[in-house]
């Protein structure tokens, strides 16, 4: 089973930016913290565009938007089409090519010349649904939008970072309106840490997310530093994993941090361990049994040769390239119920280079072989860690 990836940017044209004003928390441009852009790409979408022209040929559009913005391979969602147009055009739709001023996607089925109506574009939201109306602007819950359908509540009445709960379900927003919390508060008295900034500035700071309707990643540099091994980058999420449980409806994993420090945060989130050591701030909803609340997780390389506590990309990985095949290798990474001591699953869409750092931060890649047809992008933190996600229709879920 596959669903759409999507890739959101903090460089995207028409995308929430990302600031903290002064003491006021939560605030950005207006949109509000990591709501504002949780709420623009989990939900909305963003960055809507007009044509002031559409026409089709061999079922390829050509849609006119004077500076558009849009890059080759981001998913849209098209609205607006008419009469014969409609079912080949609306909805989510990926960007073949681009001019500064025109943008291409496939409409099966379309007849040659003008489409009909008047044609909008914008990012695609992942599909997830912000299912209560916030009664502040510094607090909201997150619901996902397939998979195990769980929520996450954010708060963000801290100056620079937010404190995220996952719950299986809610009511409203707040902590105190969610049943079965992951973690729990024994566990992380006020939930995970999801860095925002490391001081209270208008300067923005880089952030990428990969999503689908169930699985969110979230990489954040707080500090807006020009170097990705500096101590400040963090990666973070809500992910169903790919279970090896039949019908296993709470294996879905929170990674953050565990510290009011927004540069500790770095420390765990990439981080691959042996199979029975715990990971600071990964969670999973419930045990393989199905029963109880919120257990323990950690996650290792399956095909790695790395030890217990190293960072993905460790100094104890191969060189790059290998010298075998000349090529860059790679392995997918497996979930630990470390409570119980036992496998769980595996993070769609992630994976680990069996090299130290083999390339830079935010490089693209394509895969060849076994990996033929997938296309990834490349993550970097400190101190060496680097993984891949792939921006590939090809997650197994």
């Amino acid at each position: 089973m596959t669903t759409n990836v999507k890739i959101y940017r903090s460089t995207d044209p028409g995308a929430a930016a990302y600031t903290i004003y002064g003491n006021v928390p939560g605030s950005t441009g207006g949109a509000g913290g990591w709501i504002g852009v949780l709420r623009a790409c989990l939900v909305n979408g963003y960055g809507s565009k007009t044509a002031s022209s559409a026409t089709s040929a061999s079922t390829i559009v050509t849609f006119t938007s004077t500076a558009h913005g849009f890059i080759v391979g981001q998913c849209l969602l098209l609205a607006g089409a008419t009469g014969e147009s409609a079912t080949p055009i609306n909805g989510e739709r990926y960007v073949t090519a681009t001019t500064p001023d025109t943008f291409t996607f496939v409409a099966p089925g379309h007849a040659d010349g003008a489409t009909e109506g008047t044609l909008t574009a914008k990012v695609a939201p992942a599909g997830w649904t912000e299912p209560y109306t916030p009664s502040t602007t510094n607090i909201s819950c997150f619901k996902q939008g397939g998979g195990n359908g769980f929520y996450f509540n954010i708060d963000e009445t801290a100056a620079l970072l937010s404190r995220v709960v996952g719950f299986e379900s809610m009511t409203a927003c707040n902590v105190a309106n969610g049943t079965a919390a992951f973690p729990t508060n024994i566990q992380l008295p006020g939930g995970l840490y999801w860095n925002r900034s490391d001081a209270s500035s208008t300067a923005t700071r880089a952030w990428i997310i990969i999503a689908t309707d169930r699985h969110l990643y979230l990489h954040i540099n707080a500090t807006n530093s020009t170097s990705t091994t500096a101590n400040d980058s963090m990666l973070a999420g809500m992910i169903d994993l790919k279970s090896y449980r039949t019908s296993d409806g709470f294996a879905t994993l929170m990674m953050g941090g565990t510290s009011a420090t927004i540069t500790t945060n770095s420390q765990g989130m990439t981080e691959v361990t042996n199979p029975a050591t715990s990971i600071v701030g990964h969670f999973i909803t419930r045990p393989y049994t199905q029963i109880g609340s919120s257990t323990l997780a950690g996650k290792n390389a399956i095909d790695s040769i790395k030890g217990s506590g190293t960072n993905l990309a460790s100094t104890s990985s191969y060189g790059f390239p290998c010298p075998v095949d000349n090529g860059l290798w790679m392995s997918k990474i497996r979930v630990y119920d470390t409570t119980s001591g036992v496998p769980r699953g595996e993070l769609p869409g992630l994976w680990d280079p069996m090299h130290l750092r083999p390339l830079e931060h935010l490089n693209t890649l394509a895969g060849s072989g076994d990996l033929a047809g997938k296309t990834f992008i490349t993550l970097s933190g400190y101190p060496a860690a680097q993984c891949f996600i792939e921006t590939s229709n090809t997650w197994s879920i």
